[in-house]
């Protein structure tokens, strides 16, 4: 659900690494409701979600879904390069909605975290890939050749070490979780998860790959 507000009317969420509207280059994203159209600056948003550390570089990549099930979709933030139980874990907060103004990161609904180096956050997907009528979110880094699923609803603090699934590239060195999508491949009426792995090498060496897990309740 991209619909933050509840008005029935997609909204647009836009990450921003380098904004200092909360700390110097703390990063962040802008929230701008629906409808749109024309020209309208960033700043001119309707809420902005920044993280008060200075060179927090939040905004690596955002995402909206209804993870409390109450009928307006949740922001989604991540921060490949933010400490969580470990130097560069990784780091994806969670603000629910409905929101508007200025909101730090550091009050988030939910905060999921890697582990040490794990740079987690670096792609995000949200769709309900069981089927539970809950949004689940997929969390990827090619860094570690990661990808982990944690299930909702999601609420306070996770460890993504802990996470529902955690899928892995068949090589070290596939870079497999660089970019996420999904979509009801089968027609079944379950989202699938599409993952890449840019440097696989099966078919011919460092061509690439998309690998696709099929949705379901088994998910």
């Amino acid at each position: 659900m991209d619909d933050v507000d509840g008005d029935g009317l997609d909204d647009i969420l836009v990450g921003s690494r380098y904004s200092s509207a909360v700390a110097s280059r703390g990063g962040g994203a802008f929230l701008i409701l629906g409808p749109l159209s024309g020209e309208r600056g960033l700043t001119e948003g309707d809420a902005f979600f920044g993280w008060d550390l200075v060179n927090g570089y939040a905004g690596d990549a955002v995402a909206i879904g209804d993870f409390d099930a109450d009928g307006h979709g949740d922001v989604v933030i991540s921060c490949v390069e933010a400490e969580g139980w470990g130097d560069g874990a990784g780091t994806v907060w969670i603000v629910n909605g409905p929101v508007t103004g200025t909101l730090p990161l550091a009050d988030a609904s939910t905060i999921l975290r890697g582990g040490r180096d794990a740079n987690a956050g670096e792609s995000l997907e949200v769709a309900d890939f069981n089927g539970d009528g809950q949004a689940d979110l997929a969390i990827g880094s090619h860094y570690e050749g990661l990808t982990w699923i944690a299930r909702g609803p999601l609420s306070g603090s996770y460890d993504l070490l802990a996470a529902y699934a955690v899928l892995t590239g068949e090589e070290v060195g596939d870079q497999a979780g660089m970019a996420l999508a999904s979509g009801d491949a089968d027609g079944d009426g379950f989202p699938d998860l599409f993952l890449s792995a840019k440097m696989e090498s099966s078919v011919i060496e460092d061509a690439g790959a998309v690998c696709l897990l099929r949705g379901g309740p088994g998910f």
